[in-house]
């Protein structure tokens, strides 16, 4: 969504701006993105000839990223500790990166006999215990079955924006990253 010729098909953005990782868009986000636009909009761009100004579908669709996430952390306690060593990181990218961030900010998730640190040991007993046996490629796995990740053919993990930009990943010429509790983001 932009100023020219390469704006993308406004019809159908949002909604694929809003899909999960099987490609399912929620009521509940395209609503909420659509009211954000709409206020947004409003607001900012009060003489723009259209009801809803291109930016504003921006931020509606980082509304709705926020929503969404709030969302899954009420069903998976553990998901804003897994994935805050991921901010920052640019998708699509190897499994490795992933990997890495994780195994340096936890450490593995099974224990080798050594005492973890306590916010380890914390993170460990919010899994649930299969994920935590798997150790971290069980996480990458089950995060795809929630629709949170997708592998492209070239082996990359990618990430839908719906749940790239709560999480504050980057993508080259994508949507940027929502800002925390900011109606400017």
């Amino acid at each position: 969504m932009g100023k020219d010729r390469r704006r993308g098909v406004p019809y159908v953005w949002i909604v694929n701006h809003l899909a999960d990782g099987q490609g399912q868009t929620t009521p509940r986000s395209f609503l909420a993105a659509l009211r954000h636009a709409a206020e947004d909009s409003l607001e900012r761009y009060c003489d723009h000839p259209l009801a809803l100004h291109y930016d504003s579908l921006k931020r509606g669709v980082q509304a709705a990223s926020q929503i969404r996430i709030d969302e899954l952390a009420e069903d998976h306690a553990w998901m804003r500790d897994v994935m805050r060593p991921l901010a920052g990181i640019m998708v699509p990218c190897s499994k490795d990166d992933v990997l890495a961030r994780w195994r340096n900010e936890w450490g593995a998730l099974q224990s080798d006999g050594s005492s973890q640190p306590s916010e380890v040991s914390r993170l460990v007993e919010s899994l649930p215990e299969s994920l935590a046996r798997d150790d971290w490629p069980g996480v990458l796995k089950y995060l795809e079955q929630l629709g949170l990740i997708t592998w492209l053919r070239d082996g990359r993990l990618n990430m839908p924006d719906l749940f790239r930009v709560g999480f504050r990943l980057g993508r080259r010429g994508g949507i940027k990253p929502a800002l925390r509790h900011s109606r400017s983001a």
